[in-house]
């Protein structure tokens, strides 16, 4: 994390927790105004208790899904493909949810990225790509709360395949529902409309200046950030 120039955990766990630090009592305003501008649409519940951070959390496939795809990879024509539908072990390995937003009333999670894009598919899956498969373990998770599902990424332009899978899901919920046979529809159209992708500059911006009271060593981690996410 401390050596790569791309990592993307040294970002992750370097901005939430100087938005944590810098204002304890109200960085879930800041972070939910800038999703707000992103996203209009996003509502969340309300509460008056702060919501709890986790990261780099590891989610299971979701039952449903493993069941679905082993008898799709059953009826593989390929007898290695239908040969490991019989295996006992999972025929898609956990996820790792980089970061989980909760409070008793709603569930983010959040995937991020700096230079990297998404995943378009999985080992045994050439059409799971990586935003549905975290959606599907959040809906696998969710119970009776609000699911949310967002990104914090550096670059939010057309040119990134999370920003155009993102922008599609939007416009055309029953593309969730395609490639999520296994849920509700009415739920994949609230998650819909609840996707919302950050930047981290517009996270940064506030907690990356410097305070009198900052040692050398924030001061050295702010600037860091500050160059690592233009």
């Amino acid at each position: 994390m401390l050596e790569s120039p791309h990592s993307e955990d040294w970002v992750t766990w370097n901005a939430m927790n100087l938005l944590l630090s810098s204002g304890p009592d109200t960085w879930w305003a800041q972070l939910s105004a800038h999703s707000k501008r992103a996203n209009p649409n996003l509502q969340f519940p309300a509460s008056m208790m702060l919501p709890q951070v986790r990261f780099w959390q590891r989610a299971a496939s979701p039952k449903e899904y493993e069941a679905s795809s082993r008898e799709r990879m059953r009826r593989s024509s390929d007898p290695m493909i239908s040969a490991r539908s019989r295996a006992s072990e999972p025929v898609e390995g956990d996820s790792e949810i980089d970061l989980i937003i909760e409070s008793p009333l709603f569930l983010i999670y959040v995937e991020a990225k700096l230079d990297s894009d998404i995943s378009m598919r999985t080992t045994y899956d050439p059409a799971r790509n990586q935003i549905i498969r975290n959606i599907d373990c959040l809906l696998d998770s969710v119970h009776k709360r609000t699911p949310f599902f967002w990104m914090f990424v550096r670059d939010a332009s057309q040119g990134r395949a999370y920003t155009q899978l993102m922008r599609k899901y939007q416009e055309d919920t029953t593309t969730l529902s395609h490639d999520l046979p296994h849920h509700d529809p009415l739920l994949l159209e609230k998650v819909a409309k609840g996707l919302t992708i950050v930047t981290w500059r517009e996270i940064a911006q506030g907690i990356c200046t410097p305070c009198a009271t900052d040692d050398e060593q924030l001061l050295s981690i702010k600037r860091e950030l500050w160059r690592r996410v233009q």
